[in-house]
């Protein structure tokens, strides 16, 4: 099968390639204009209001540092619709609060982490929406949860990744998050030749309805997703596939590198660790390094990983390299 692949794609991969090259150069001189007018704003416990209101005081290319305390900071439900970076392990040294007038000081804080996390809660909708107008947006170092019920996929995370885009979540944690539907920690669809990036992440004790107990990746268009470096464990599915996650690519490529998937639980259906599904014409490549999964449970089939449709496995990265957008 490799050999075939091998042959038989050559030219298609060398015109992907070189469009995935073009694209990723627009997106890289944005993200560099971008980060050439980049302020640094404060916001979490102690400066007021809540996620929601801060992203709408910030603009384009700004880093939103997120502040350490013990409980977390409400979302509102917010919606992210502008291209940032947001830091958390960020703690106030020389004030106990946060006003209007030094929103863009950020003498007074010092950056913790990994000592310390920020966090982000919200008791109804999902925590954080990515809405596909995003073209370039990093998270890191901030824990998720969602701290009620009502959200109808991705408790914690929610959303599309669309043209072009670069997502990164890096050092996130999504914990104790459910929906009613899929996705109980995450659900994103990744469209458009756009990349998402998992790393260093966690995605822990979340539960879905139905399928993608920790998470559900849709993936179109020839798309890439990575996950290093991650560990998925003590998920469940209430009546799907996926007990720790479940991906579903139309065409594209997904990397599993150094990642652990353990404990998690598909009741009702197949793929107790992780359930990836080709659909449609593709190609569909899933890329496993280093990667293990097991001591997961799922009461049809496929106690750790289950694959269905047209999905070609490789074990190490010959035809699909792991390639990082700026």
């Amino acid at each position: 099968m490799l050999s075939h692949y091998q042959s038989g794609g050559s030219l298609r991969r060398v015109g992907l390639a070189v469009t995935s090259a073009l694209l990723m150069l627009v997106v890289s001189l944005f993200v560099l204009q971008l980060n050439a007018e980049a302020k640094r704003v404060k916001g979490g416990p102690g400066c007021g209001g809540t996620l929601a209101s801060k992203l709408a005081e910030v603009e384009d290319g700004d880093v939103l540092e997120l502040l350490v305390r013990p409980d977390p900071w409400p979302s509102d439900g917010a919606v992210i619709t502008k291209n940032v970076l947001i830091e958390g392990g960020w703690e106030l040294v020389i004030t106990t609060t946060c006003t209007l007038s030094d929103t863009f000081d950020t003498s007074g804080s010092t950056f913790v982490w990994p000592t310390k996390r920020s966090n982000l809660g919200h008791f109804t909708d999902t925590v954080a929406t990515i809405d596909p107008s995003v073209v370039s947006l990093t998270i890191r170092y901030v824990d998720i949860q969602h701290t009620g019920s009502g959200a109808a996929q991705g408790g914690g995370i929610n959303g599309v990744i669309s043209n072009s885009a670069r997502v990164l979540l890096d050092s996130v944690v999504i914990t104790n998050s459910e929906s009613t539907g899929a996705g109980g920690g995450l659900y994103l669809e990744v469209r458009g030749g756009s990349q998402l990036i998992l790393s260093g992440t966690q995605i822990i004790s979340n539960s879905a309805g139905t399928s993608g107990g920790g998470f559900e990746i849709h993936v179109f268009d020839n798309s890439q997703v990575i996950m290093q470096n991650t560990q998925i464990s003590s998920n469940t599915t209430t009546s799907g596939n996926g007990g720790g996650g479940r991906i579903v690519i139309h065409s594209g490529s997904v990397t599993l590198a150094n990642s652990a998937f353990f404990a998690n639980q598909a009741n009702g259906g197949s793929g107790g660790g992780l359930s990836v599904e080709g659909v449609g014409a593709g190609p569909a490549y899933l890329i496993l390094q280093k990667t293990n999964i097991s001591d997961n449970l799922a009461t049809i089939s496929d106690d750790n990983l289950h694959i269905s449709g047209t999905v070609t496995v490789l074990d190490k990265p010959i035809f699909l390299p792991l390639v990082f957008k700026n």
